[in-house]
C-alpha cells in the first residue's frame, strides 16, 4: 500500500506559550554552600525559572557538596543529587557512556541507569551549566577535565545543555583549544559573560554564543535594609576579601592581606565602621581558593577589634542585605560586587580578571576598579574616600545602568523557556519507521504526544494519560460522563463490565487496562441509547470501528458520542486465560478478593489480593503477559485485524516501547490525535499542568510499535493464507500488505500456538516454567523484527 502525495503527518508543539506540565531542570557547576557567587547564580536561576514554569517543576542540583547543600533551605522544588568530584569526574561519565553503548540492547541499559546520579540525569529535560568560568587557559589539566566531564554525561544521554553566563577562553593552549572545539559546539547555547569572552568564543567560529550578564543580577536587590548606614550616622565600609586574589597578588609580589589590613586601620582612624565578610565560605577546616574563611581569620588576627567580622555561612540574599547596609563596599569577590551594584551600594573593586572591569564599565564606574598590580592601602583608601564623597552620583550611575544589565541576564531565562517549549520527546524514530510512517498514516492528519501524569495514579497500567484526559473533560463539562471498562471481583470471580463514570474519582477507580475480551461495545451502545450525552468512550480499535459504522446511520446515537479514545491493541484474549491462571496461582473463586491485570512501571506486574488479605504480585512478562504474547486464547477476529492504532478514534493511546524510555523513572504513553476534537482535547489537557507532555514525530509511534504494527498488517496477510493449514477459518486479506518470508514463519508460530492452547496440551503449557516458553516467544518476536 503506497502513500498518497497529500498525506499529512504533522508533529506540532503542544502550546506555543510555554512547556506543557512540570519539567525537570538539571543544574551543574554550582552549589548552595561555599562560593556564594555560585550560590547566588543558582538561587537566582531557580527563583526566576520557578516563577515561569509549572509550579510542580523540579530543579535537580548535581552538587559537589551534597552534605552541606542538603542542610540549606533551597528555593522552589529543589532536589540535591550527590555528585562530589569522584562522581562528577569518573563514575557518572562512565555510567553515561555505558548507557549510551547499551541503550538499544533489551534490558542491558537498565544496569547503568540504576546508578543514582545517572538515573537523576536521565529524567532531566535540560542541563544548565553554571560554571563561573570554563575552558580558560592556565587553569590546569584537572580543571579542564572537569569542564569537559561536567557536561559530557548529558551530551551522551541526548540532553540539551546551555552554558549560562560565564567567562570562557582564551584558547591559546592547544589542549584547551582542542577540548573547546570538541565540546562547545555541542552546547545548545553558550552565554558569554562580557565582550571579551564573546570575542574568545568567536575566535573558535562558534555560532551558538551570545553575551549575557551574570544570573546573580536577577536576585532581589536587598535595598529594604539599605538605610541602616544613614540611621547610624557613621559610614559603614564593607570588605569582601578573596583568597583567589590573594594568591594572584602574591605571584606579582603584592601583599594583598597587608593592604586590606592597612585599609581597615586607616578607615577606623577616619571614624568609619568596617565589616569584613567571608563571601566564599567553606569554613575553617578546608583550604581552597574558594574559601575566604582562613583569609578573614588572618585579617582578624592583624586588625583585632578595629573591624567586625561576619564569618557565618549565609545564603546569597542574606549577604546581599548585609552589603546593602554599607555606605561603600570593597569587593574582591565578583558576586559581592554584583550585590553592591544591585543594592545601590557604591563599590570599590579589586579585580583579577576582565569580568570585573566589563561590568563596572557598563555602569560607567570603571575608574573604581583596581587590578592586582595596583592594589595598595593608599590607592584603596583614596577610592573609598571618593566613593563616599560622590555617593549620590555613583548611585545615579548605577540606577541608569543596572536595568539594562538585568534585562541582559533575563534573556537567559527566556532562552531556557524557549528550549523547553519547543522540546520534543527525547527519543528518535529510526529510518525504517520514518519511511513507513506515511503509509501507516495515509490520508490522516495526525499529531503525536508522549507523556504521563505528573503524579501517576497508583493503578494506571501505563502513564495515566487516558484517565487524566477523561477526568479533565468531565470536570470541565466537555463530556457528561466517560464509558469505561472495569474489572472487579464478585463472589470470587472476575466480573468484566462496562461502567459509566460521572466524576473524575470514578474515572480513576477504573484506571488500569483490562486484557480479557468481553462485550464492552454492547455495553457502550446500551449506555448511548439510554442516556443523555455527550459520553466519552474508551474502546479497542475494532470496537471504535464498529461504533462508527453503527452511528453513521443513526443520528441520535451519533449526537451522544463525545470523545472516542482507543487503546492500541495487540489482540484481545478470551477471559478463560485469566481464570485458568488465577486457579494455577492459588487464587481460585474460593480465595480471590481483588485483581488488576497490570500495575507498576514498564511491563509491571499483575496484582492479586486474597480473601485473607495476602497481596500477591506476578511479573506480567512471566505470567499473564507471557501467555498473552504466546496468543493463548487469542480472539479469532484479531488474527486478521489490520488496525493497530485505532484510526476511527479521535485520539488513541499506547505504550512507548522505546529504548530511550526504558530507563526513565516514569512510564510514558504515546497519544496519537487523529481528529480536531482529539487535538483540542490533548492541547487542553496539556494546559492544565497536571500532565507532562512532549510533542513528537508521529513516526515515533511506528518505532515504538513496530512489531505490533507488522503483526497486524503483513502478519494478517500471512495468517489469512495459512489459517486452513491449522484448521482455522479466517477471512482473506485482499489487496493488503505484502508479507515476507519472516512474516509467514511468524504466522506459522502464531497459528501453531493458538491451536496448541486450544488442545489437550493447554494444561501442560500453562504449567511450564516461564523460561521454557521464552525461546519460542523470542523466536516469534525476532521474526517480526527482521
Amino acid at each position: 500500500m503506497s502513500a498518497r502525495p497529500d498525506t499529512t503527518v504533522i508533529p506540532t508543539a503542544l502550546t506555543p506559550e510555554g512547556p506543557a506540565g512540570p519539567r525537570t531542570i538539571g543544574i551543574a557547576g554550582a552549589s548552595f554552600s561555599g562560593n556564594k557567587g555560585s550560590a547566588a547564580m543558582l538561587e537566582a536561576l531557580i527563583r526566576s525559572l520557578a516563577g515561569e514554569l509549572d509550579p510542580a517543576s523540579v530543579f535537580r542540583v548535581f552538587s559537589l557538596y551534597p552534605g552541606r547543600d542538603s542542610r540549606i533551605a533551597a528555593p522552589g522544588r529543589t532536589e540535591i543529587v550527590s555528585a562530589p568530584v569522584p562522581v562528577t569526574m569518573v563514575l557518572l561519565p562512565l555510567a553515561a557512556s555505558a548507557w549510551r553503548l547499551l541503550r538499544s540492547a533489551p534490558f542491558a541499559a537498565f544496569g547503568p541507569a540504576r546508578y543514582g546520579p545517572l538515573k537523576a540525569l536521565l529524567d532531566c529535560d535540560i542541563l544548565l551549566d553554571l560554571s563561573g568560568i570554563s575552558f580558560s587557559d592556565g587553569r590546569g589539566l584537572p580543571t579542564l577535565a572537569y569542564n569537559v566531564l561536567l557536561v559530557l554525561p548529558a551530551l551522551l544521554c541526548g540532553i540539551p545543555v546551555i552554558k549560562m553566563s560565564q567567562a570562557i577562553g582564551p584558547f591559546r593552549s592547544p589542549l584547551n583549544r582542542l577540548a573547546a572545539r570538541l565540546v562547545l559546539p555541542r552546547m545548545r547555547r553558550i552565554y558569554c559573560r562580557g565582550d571579551e569572552s564573546l570575542a574568545h568564543a568567536s575566535s573558535l567560529g562558534l555560532a551558538n554564543c551570545s553575551e549575557a550578564a551574570d544570573l546573580a543580577f536577577l536576585l532581589p536587590s536587598g535595598r529594604d535594609a539599605g538605610t541602616a548606614a544613614q540611621v547610624r550616622g557613621r559610614p559603614l565600609v564593607g570588605i569582601a576579601p578573596s583568597e583567589v586574589l590573594s594568591r594572584i597578588c602574591a605571584a606579582v609580589r603584592v601583599d594583598y592581606p597587608g593592604a586590606i589590613a592597612a585599609l581597615v586601620e586607616e578607615l577606623a582612624e577616619k571614624g568609619c565602621d568596617v565589616l569584613v565578610m567571608a563571601h566564599s565560605n567553606l569554613g575553617p577546616g578546608k583550604r581552597s581558593r574558594n574559601n575566604d574563611y582562613p583569609l578573614c581569620m588572618r585579617l582578624q588576627e592583624i586588625v583585632g577589634t578595629k573591624a567586625g567580622f561576619m564569618l557565618e555561612d549565609l545564603p546569597p540574599l542574606a549577604l546581599r542585605r548585609e552589603i546593602s547596609k554599607c555606605s561603600v563596599f570593597v569587593a574582591s569577590r565578583f558576586h559581592s560586587m554584583i550585590s553592591a551594584l544591585c543594592s545601590g551600594t557604591p563599590a570599590v573593586v579589586t579585580s583579577w580578571g576582565h569580568k570585573y572591569l566589563e561590568v563596572m564599565r557598563r555602569v560607567g564606574l570603571e575608574s573604581f576598579v583596581l587590578p592586582p598590580g595596583e592594589i595598595s592601602a593608599s590607592r584603596l583608601g583614596g577610592l573609598v574616600t571618593r566613593a563616599l564623597e560622590t555617593a549620590g552620583e555613583v548611585r545615579e550611575a548605577m540606577e541608569k545602568g543596572i536595568p539594562g544589565i538585568v534585562a541582559s541576564a533575563r534573556s537567559q531565562i527566556e532562552e531556557v523557556k524557549a528550549v523547553l517549549a519547543a522540546q520534543q520527546f527525547r527519543a528518535g524514530a529510526g529510518r525504517r519507521a520514518v519511511r513507513r510512517a506515511p503509509a501507516v498514516f495515509e490520508g490522516l492528519r495526525v499529531n503525536l504526544h508522549a507523556g504521563c501524569t505528573g503524579e501517576p495514579h497508583a493503578h494506571c497500567a501505563s502513564g495515566g494519560l487516558v484517565s487524566a484526559l477523561l477526568a479533565r473533560r468531565i470536570s470541565t463539562g466537555a463530556s457528561r460522563a466517560a464509558v469505561c471498562g472495569r474489572c472487579r471481583v464478585d463472589g470470587g470471580r472476575l466480573a468484566l463490565e462496562t461502567v459509566v463514570c460521572r466524576t473524575p474519582a470514578e474515572v480513576y477507580e477504573c484506571a488500569g487496562s483490562i486484557y480479557s475480551d468481553f462485550d464492552h461495545l454492547g455495553g457502550a451502545v446500551d449506555v448511548l441509547r439510554s442516556g443523555t450525552g455527550p459520553f466519552d468512550l474508551v474502546l479497542l480499535p475494532c470496537q471504535a470501528r464498529a461504533l462508527a459504522s453503527a452511528a453513521a446511520g443513526h443520528g441520535d446515537l451519533r449526537e451522544k458520542i463525545g470523545l472516542v479514545a482507543c487503546l492500541w491493541c495487540g489482540h484481545a484474549t478470551g477471559r478463560s486465560l485469566v481464570d485458568d491462571l488465577l486457579r494455577l496461582w492459588g487464587a481460585g473463586p474460593d480465595r480471590l478478593a481483588g485483581f488488576r491485570y497490570r500495575e507498576g512501571r514498564w511491563r509491571g506486574y499483575s496484582a492479586i489480593r486474597l480473601e485473607d488479605g495476602t497481596e500477591v504480585r506476578k511479573a506480567f512478562s512471566r505470567g499473564y503477559g507471557l501467555f498473552q504474547n504466546l496468543y493463548a486464547d487469542c480472539a479469532a477476529r484479531c488474527l486478521t485485524c489490520t488496525d493497530h492504532f485505532g484510526i476511527s478514534a479521535d485520539v488513541s493511546f499506547g505504550d512507548a516501547w522505546l529504548a530511550e524510555a526504558r530507563t526513565r523513572s516514569r512510564k510514558y504513553s504515546l497519544a496519537l490525535s487523529m481528529t480536531e476534537r482529539g487535538r483540542a482535547a490533548m492541547e487542553d489537557l496539556g494546559r492544565t499542568g497536571s500532565v507532562i507532555l512532549y510533542p513528537a514525530d508521529p513516526a515515533l509511534a511506528v518505532q515504538a510499535q513496530m512489531r505490533a504494527l507488522r503483526w497486524h498488517r503483513e502478519g494478517s496477510t500471512a495468517r489469512s493464507k495459512l489459517a486452513p493449514l491449522f484448521g482455522l477459518r479466517l477471512p482473506r486479506i485482499e489487496g493488503g500488505w505484502k508479507a515476507g518470508i519472516s512474516d509467514y514463519l511468524a504466522a506459522v508460530m502464531v497459528l501453531a500456538s493458538v491451536r496448541a492452547f486450544r488442545s489437550p496440551l493447554r494444561g501442560f503449557l500453562l504449567r511450564m516454567p516461564w523460561w521454557a516458553h521464552y525461546p519460542y516467544l523470542l523466536a516469534q518476536k525476532g521474526l517480526l523484527s527482521l
